[in-house]
């Protein structure tokens, strides 16, 4: 028997180009989505927590 190969299908090859961002920039919008998220998850009471 011959061996498959596994073909990678075409959105595994996303990085096509790189595109320069100032680290300061990509900081603020990284940590505001990410403190959005553990302000909705974690600080805001929630029906299923019994309060």
């Amino acid at each position: 028997m011959a061996k498959q190969q596994k073909l990678i299908p075409d959105e595994m090859n996303y990085a096509r180009e790189v595109v320069d961002v100032s680290v300061e920039q990509e900081l603020k919008e990284s940590f505001l989505a990410y403190s959005l998220s553990v302000i909705t998850s974690r600080a805001i009471p929630d029906i299923r927590d019994g309060l």
